[in-house]
């Protein structure tokens, strides 16, 4: 009688285990890369930390300063780094200073905005701005040009935009009664908040695929307005219509 070999169940348990095993490391490869990705730990220098970390925090007599640290890895982003410390060090030895930052991410653009205000000065507060517009595909600093052709527009139509912001300004504290137009017209207003041309000073950035500046001038004046600026009125928005960023 013709016996039939059994089967080697140890041999088949193991061969289970193997396959399995090989499957759970895909597994992990294929989801430790997708996080890589996802957050862009493969362009970081320290995989750690954020994107953009803070490098320098002090809080002392209720001026806070925070000073960004941009983690990615490229000579163009280490001397946008340099610039940024060089930029706080104007101010983090002030008692009456405060720095802050803000940063957001369209697409593959990374936007980071550097904010500076001195309240040292007997007369009124000045605001100092610095931006850096990277892309994290290439890790390109773009530079302003770059950012006017993504957009399609120039630097005159920039200042077209900045221009009939501060008009509307003016129209506003006119309004609420500060002074009338006779007091001080259009050019009086940009004589009193030291505005002698609209492109100085300003730094982009990129927010929700919208491009905006930011514009430092003067809050205060003889006519006491400095109550109706807040700091978002350093804000301007260059373009309504967002892009989509690639």
């Amino acid at each position: 009688m013709k016996r039939t070999k059994r089967p080697n169940l140890n041999q088949q348990k193991t061969t289970l285990i193997i396959v399995v095993a090989i499957a759970i490391i895909a597994m992990l490869a294929t989801s430790f890369h997708e996080n890589n990705v996802k957050n862009y730990n493969y362009i970081k220098e320290s995989w750690f930390d954020d994107l953009i970390y803070t490098s320098y925090y002090d809080d002392r007599n209720d001026y806070i300063k925070e000073v960004p640290y941009i983690n990615i890895k490229g000579e163009q982003v280490a001397e946008a780094n340099a610039q940024i410390d060089a930029f706080s060090s104007k101010y983090t030895n002030l008692n009456r200073a405060v720095i802050t930052y803000d940063y957001s991410i369209t697409g593959q653009i990374i936007s980071i905005i550097v904010k500076a205000i001195s309240y040292e000065t007997n007369y009124a507060s000045e605001a100092e701005f610095i931006s850096y517009n990277i892309n994290l595909k290439t890790q390109q600093v773009y530079t302003e040009q770059d950012i006017l052709d993504m957009y399609n527009i120039n630097a005159g139509y920039v200042n077209d935009r900045i221009k009939n912001q501060f008009q509307q300004y003016h129209k506003d504290i006119i309004k609420e009664k500060y002074y009338s137009l006779q007091q001080c017209n259009f050019a009086c207003f940009l004589k009193w908040h030291n505005i002698e041309d609209y492109s100085k000073g300003i730094a982009y950035y990129i927010s929700a695929g919208k491009l905006y500046v930011y514009k430092p001038f003067v809050f205060a004046s003889i006519f006491g307005e400095e109550e109706y600026f807040k700091d978002e009125h350093f804000v301007f928005l260059i373009t309504e219509k967002p892009i989509e960023l690639k």
